[in-house]
């Protein structure tokens, strides 16, 4: 063909204009060695490891966790998967016709992925913020990022997701919570009297109706757990009985 007389000319020493032979595709020179290559090969070894980012998937067993995705030098990115259909927590926590995350959503996820990155069950977050809320569509099926990274001696998250799912040309993410992790001591755990607390906010008590319609909020059975609660100037003590039929989701989170 033509391509094989071209390159049988140059090799004897023809002036070839490159350029125009190429002239309609999109390349570019390669330098390559001029001393003749030997003809033995290299395989590199299957179990040899080419750098630190571990990618291999992790499963998570926790209902608002699925997987670890990455976890590199001072980085980990945990995955959550979220649906309305498949999460009580949406289902059950509606605003003005809108399915949302619940502020306890961010934390319960940021627990879980700290569980997971500390390895224990005794952990402090501190200086929470919750920047924008997350609103799922019924339809929709959105990814959530937890990334923990380590930064100036302390352990900071932000858990994100994308702006919109539907637009693959919008790429942008949204950060919805941010915040500072820390293992904890069980040790240096602070103990609270609540029958104190409860005297010292009994001047006020209100009983709660939970299972009225509260304007544009409408939350799901898990929620009618609050009885009632007392207060005074600068704190509140409420009561809380969880309904015997959900139980089993204790152990969950």
């Amino acid at each position: 063909n033509l391509l094989n007389n071209v390159c049988a000319l140059y090799i004897k020493g023809a002036d070839i204009d490159w350029e125009e032979l190429y002239k309609d595709l999109d390349v570019q020179k390669v330098s390559l060695p001029t001393y003749p290559f030997v003809k033995k090969t290299y395989w590199k070894k299957a179990n040899e490891k080419t750098n630190i980012i571990d990618t291999n998937k992790k499963t998570i067993s926790h209902p608002l966790l699925n997987t670890l995705l990455v976890h590199t030098f001072n980085t980990s990115v945990y995955l959550t998967e979220l649906t309305v259909g498949t999460h009580w927590i949406l289902t059950d926590h509606i605003i003005m016709g809108l399915h949302f995350l619940p502020g306890t959503g961010f934390i319960e996820i940021a627990l879980a992925c700290a569980s997971h990155y500390f390895k224990t069950e005794s952990l402090e977050l501190y200086d929470v913020i919750f920047l924008q809320p997350l609103i799922i569509k019924k339809e929709e099926k959105k990814e959530v990022h937890t990334i923990i990274s380590e930064n100036s001696n302390e352990t900071v998250f932000k858990i994100v997701s994308k702006k919109d799912v539907f637009n693959d040309k919008d790429n942008e993410w949204v950060i919805h919570t941010q915040g500072k992790m820390k293992a904890g001591d069980l040790k240096n755990d602070i103990l609270i009297n609540t029958e104190i607390l409860k005297q010292e906010c009994s001047s006020n008590e209100i009983l709660i109706d939970m299972n009225r319609k509260m304007g544009q909020f409408e939350f799901g059975p898990r929620w009618h757990n609050m009885t009632k609660y007392f207060m005074n100037s600068n704190k509140i003590y409420s009561e809380i009985r969880m309904n015997k039929d959900y139980l089993e989701d204790v152990g969950q989170y």
